[in-house]
């Protein structure tokens, strides 16, 4: 299915389109995900969540397409000069991907890592697109345009890469799942299993968490450093920066 057929479909049309991808995804991929899950780690318990995840994405999904008008009025979901989704449509479309990674990670959590592990890293495999959703002002099309100052009387602009809300949710999953999750994991057991320093595992989620936020804030970062983030090249120096900070951000886990 294509975007652009979808936000030209009429009312009738559109629901039929939504319930072939409910169909697909929330019965077909459901089942096919579970198996893989089952398959992978022998855990009828995982498959079962994994099923009921990608479940609720379609679910997710399927009520965005039913709005789409609606959330087109309220966000602008399509972008009126390339005719597809916009920036922002993008970031709520990737919350769809995010509830059944959230719900698919916290099952193969659990079963490697225990209870803790699961919960921990299920939910902070939605950080990125809660936080985005958060800063739909920053992640939309509009970001693709630098003002260049007027010509002929007329203002000028130039075409740019923008705030590509895709690699930077890629950037905050790999965060979410990896730094973030873990040091939430060690404030869990902190808790409920009185396994180390509270104030020191606490210290390491609050550094965690703000590393997550200043890479989920290019709007932020484009006022700090002396390049233009919304270029390619410019996104580049900043993905590289942005790997540096989360590995830094491990050093303390690793030392505890």
């Amino acid at each position: 299915m294509e975007f652009k057929g979808w936000g030209e479909a009429d009312e009738h049309e559109l629901k039929l389109i939504a319930l072939r991808c409910f169909i697909i995804l929330g019965l077909f991929g459901s089942f096919v995900i579970s198996a893989i899950m089952y398959f992978l780690m022998k855990n009828i318990a995982a498959a079962e969540i994994a099923f009921a995840g990608v479940f609720l994405a379609s679910i997710y999904f399927t009520v965005i397409l039913l709005k789409r008008d609606w959330l087109d009025e309220k966000i602008g979901l399509f972008d009126p000069v390339l005719h597809g989704v916009s920036y922002q449509g993008m970031v709520v479309l990737l919350c769809t991907v995010s509830i059944g990674l959230s719900i698919i990670f916290f099952a193969m959590a659990w079963d490697m890592g225990g209870i803790y592990s699961g919960i921990a890293h299920g939910l902070c495999v939605n950080f990125a697109s809660i936080f985005m959703l958060l800063k739909l002002d920053v992640y939309n099309s509009e970001s693709k345009l630098m003002y260049l100052g007027k010509k002929d009387g007329h203002p000028y602009f130039e075409y740019m890469y923008g705030y590509n809300p895709t690699y930077y949710y890629l950037l905050g999953l790999h965060h979410g799942w990896g730094p973030l999750g873990v040091s939430f994991r060690r404030v869990l057991e902190c808790i409920f299993l009185n396994n180390g320093s509270l104030v020191y595992t606490l210290l390491c989620f609050i550094l965690c968490l703000l590393v997550g936020c200043f890479i989920l804030s290019p709007d932020i970062a484009n006022n700090i450093f002396p390049f233009e983030i919304r270029t390619f090249d410019g996104f580049r120096k900043f993905l590289a920066i942005g790997l540096l900070l989360m590995g830094l951000s491990l050093i303390p886990l690793i030392v505890l």
